[in-house]
């Protein structure tokens, strides 16, 4: 906006989601200025090494616009808390210089185009809660130093990292862990269950093998377990059991589209006080007698979903009548049933 140099006074400048479509370079001029909020315009160029002007700025967010160009180092000021720059076009790597914002606490680059490895000196950031940096092409492995943050959020998801989960095993506060379709190889570590404040596990669409860990159920309450699309072969359910029996948490598991066999009769009696469950075991390779040996006990003491299609189930599918049942949403479509008793 024309004459906004003239405010020298101004700490805070909040234009959200309106119709800008360059950037008001006057503004770096202001450097009295401690925020600003730019996201959801229609903003084009890049970010000016100007910016470094601004001694005290400790919130810059200008995510989902267009931006074009890398992230200048000058950003990277002392006092920065909060850096929202996602939804962008940004390109080039993350700056080493981001070591010189020890007290940054929010870092989302998600969906840009950055590339590269995510630098050491991310280490020097002990304030560290949310890293969002998914859906670009970082690669390489994660640096230790990042043991050093204080994350309790780390999304990574549809990069190209390189072995990453045995680095984050060491992250001890960790809450919500998204590495989706990272191209993982090899088993799950059993060291990832001793983050026992997880409460959401998404490794989804990479190509991990073996089985989910026994050690799960130590993560009490672990809420969402998404494991879809993988080439995961579970046969012990003891695991699950453990899970759900201990805490009631855990609301909706996703095992889609592996290549699971064996019996699906892995709950044992469950309290009636947890909470709703939702099953997705579509597209492996269950089969009739998987189902049965107690699997529908669970329907009286918990309301349930449950999704087994695009499997092997074949003949009579047969649901014994309890009365209480719960049962809230059955999909056994795509099987080879050819009867289901009136009985049920």
């Amino acid at each position: 906006p024309s004459g906004i140099n003239q405010l020298i006074q101004l700490t805070d400048f909040n234009i959200q989601q309106n119709l800008l479509t360059s950037l008001p370079f006057e503004l770096f001029d202001l450097t009295n200025l401690a925020t600003i909020q730019l996201d959801r315009n229609s903003l084009v160029g890049s970010i000016p090494s100007s910016i470094g002007k601004l001694k005290g700025l400790s919130l810059f967010t200008i995510s989902y616009n267009q931006m074009t160009g890398s992230i200048p180092p000058q950003l990277m000021t002392s006092p920065l808390k909060r850096l929202e720059l996602q939804g962008n076009k940004l390109t080039g790597t993350i700056p080493t210089e981001i070591g010189n914002s020890p007290k940054l606490e929010i870092l989302k680059l998600t969906s840009n185009q950055l590339t590269g490895t995510i630098p050491s000196e991310i280490g020097k950031l002990t304030s560290l809660r949310e890293l969002i940096a998914g859906y670009m092409y970082l690669t390489g492995p994660l640096p230790s130093q990042i043991v050093n943050t204080n994350l309790t959020q780390l999304d990574l998801s549809q990069n190209k990292l390189v072995d990453p989960l045995p680095t984050i095993c060491k992250l001890t506060k960790i809450q919500y862990l998204y590495m989706r379709g990272n191209g993982l190889t090899g088993t799950i570590p059993p060291c990832l269950s001793d983050l026992v404040d997880l409460a959401e596990i998404h490794l989804s669409n990479n190509y991990l093998q073996g089985t989910a860990p026994s050690q799960f159920q130590k993560i009490r309450r672990l809420r969402v377990l998404n494991l879809k699309s993988n080439l995961l072969a579970q046969r012990d359910w003891d695991w699950y059991t453990g899970i759900r029996a201990e805490n009631c948490f855990l609301n909706i598991v996703d095992l889609s589209y592996n290549q699971i066999t064996g019996m699906v009769a892995f709950w044992p009696a469950l309290e009636p006080t947890c909470g709703h469950l939702s099953v997705n075991l579509r597209g492996n390779l269950i089969t009739r007698s998987s189902l049965y040996d107690g699997f529908w006990r669970v329907l009286d003491t918990t309301t349930f979903d449950l999704d087994v299609s695009h499997n092997q189930i074949n003949g009579t599918i047969f649901v014994p009548p309890f009365g209480n049942s719960r049962l809230t949403k059955l999909v056994i479509s795509n099987n080879q049933i050819n009867d289901i008793p009136l009985g049920w």
